[in-house]
């Protein structure tokens, strides 16, 4: 029997996509990576029918990559196969397989999106603590395999620390459980079994290890009480120690995010942006508080802060009614209104943020483009600093400059100390030097659990 027919019996005749229309759809994600067509798209429901696609891939006489995808909403290439293969689509194994209220837990299929998980738990009282802010897109395995960022990781940690355990299909098809959940009749309240982290090896593995199939989060209660604050600051050297007193400080950040003012501006004409901001900082920021009263002392204790670094106030109206009710649509729409854009994603030291700051604009510079800077406060211990170069899809000779402009980038922060969130495999084979024992050792772990190379290889250079 034919691959094609194989997969064709296994899921469905309407599940395996092989038109050509169906194939340029799949060829890209958000990213600036130019499209390449899978040989095949598959769409599991079930956990048995992807341990029979990867049973018989390893028995069968020819090699075709297997690329998983959820939304492919990301702006890295993480979606994009590099040469063909078979694009698993997971965004069919959609349920909520258990909320459970005496663990505090809640377990889903990894193709649901977050807007829909928000819905269910937000009836019952429950939130999860890392919320994506493409939540209407973005889908949880997606998420943990991408080691994704989002709303609440000041307070929570991580999509990684939110995880109490795995279902994950390895490549020659066993299922593997991860987790407290591992052992028969125990609930999956915790990661952390004897030995190592299991769990951790699949999260942020991008897919090249196995496929996560089912994953359980902590819950939390909803917040109590909210508060709003927006500040501008002249320069960004005033508004990173800001940031880095807050830091210190004993303060419930739900988000903290520090952009250019100039574009502000401009697209929000309605608030009223005060005198620094058009050449300027804007500081945002949204703080949770076990009632009204502590979260009005906070933001209190964190306005004297900003005007003690020369911050002028611009009140709650931008944080509360701009950003905050529209925070999971407000990354996109702004974004897509201004045309499509590459995001370089690194964790920086606090008080490295300005270095950083002043090398973009100078890249930029050199190449002769406009790099916007922002950055978000994802920790007490850090900066999660994403640069983003934006370009029009209808003036392709640009594609290759933003390319090297982004490698450039890419190469002077870990020169910086900076720390890459992902090392997406379009990246040029020179950056793995940086890495080498630690690419080395992620090569023998893939091919310890992967000998065959069944998972494409292309999510991380020099895989």
């Amino acid at each position: 029997m034919d691959i094609r027919s194989f997969l064709k019996e296994i899921v469905g005749e309407q599940y395996v996509l092989t038109e050509d229309f169906e194939k340029i759809v799949y060829s890209r994600d958000a990213s600036i990576e130019l499209p390449v067509l899978p040989d095949y798209i598959v769409r599991p429901r079930t956990v048995e029918e992807i341990q029979k696609i990867l049973e018989y891939l390893n028995s069968a006489q020819y090699k075709l990559p297997i690329h998983i995808r959820c939304s492919s909403t990301a702006y890295w290439g993480g979606g994009v196969p590099n040469k063909g293969g078979i694009i698993l689509d997971l965004s069919r194994m959609n349920k909520i397989i258990e909320i459970n209220e005496d663990t505090l837990c809640v377990t889903v299929e990894p193709g649901i999106t977050f807007s829909e998980l928000f819905r269910a738990l937000e009836q019952k009282g429950y939130r999860i603590g890392e919320r994506p802010e493409s939540a209407y897109s973005a889908c949880v395995g997606g998420h943990v395999a991408s080691m994704g960022a989002g709303l609440g990781q000041y307070i929570f940690g991580n999509q990684g620390d939110q995880v109490t355990g795995l279902k994950v299909v390895l490549p020659d098809g066993k299922l593997l459980t991860t987790g407290s959940g591992a052992l028969e009749n125990t609930p999956k309240f915790t990661k952390w079994m004897f030995g190592p982290d299991l769990s951790g090896l699949f999260i942020g593995s991008e897919g090249v290890l196995g496929v996560i199939v089912e994953v359980t989060l902590k819950l939390y209660p909803l917040p109590r009480a909210m508060a709003f604050a927006t500040f501008a600051f002249n320069n960004i050297e005033d508004t990173i120690e800001t940031v880095h007193q807050i830091q210190k400080g004993p303060f419930s950040i739900q988000y903290l995010s520090c952009f250019e003012g100039a574009s502000f501006v401009r697209t929000y004409p309605q608030v009223d942006w005060g005198s620094k901001t058009e050449h300027g900082i804007v500081l945002t920021i949204v703080i949770e508080g076990r009632s009204k009263e502590d979260a009005t002392i906070q933001k209190e204790e964190i306005t004297q802060e900003a005007l003690r670094h020369s911050g002028e106030d611009l009140g709650e109206v931008f944080a509360r009614d701009i950003f905050w009710k529209n925070r999971y649509e407000w990354a996109v729409t702004r974004t897509l209104r201004k045309g499509l854009r590459t995001i370089i994603l690194f964790r920086v030291p606090t008080k490295k943020i300005p270095l950083f700051w002043e090398e973009t604009r100078t890249i930029g510079e050199q190449f002769d483009l406009k790099i916007g800077r922002s950055c978000q406060a994802r920790s007490r211990h850090f900066i999660s600093y994403h640069p983003s170069i934006r370009y029009s899809e209808k003036n392709p000779e640009i594609w290759e400059k933003v390319k090297e402009c982004k490698n450039a980038l890419y190469l002077r922060f870990i020169e910086l100390g900076g720390l890459p969130c992902r090392l997406p495999g379009q990246l040029p084979k020179s950056i793995t030097h940086k890495f080498k024992n630690y690419l080395l050792f992620l090569r023998r772990l893939k091919t310890c659990i992967d000998p065959k190379n069944i998972f494409s290889s292309s999510k991380i250079v020099g895989l």
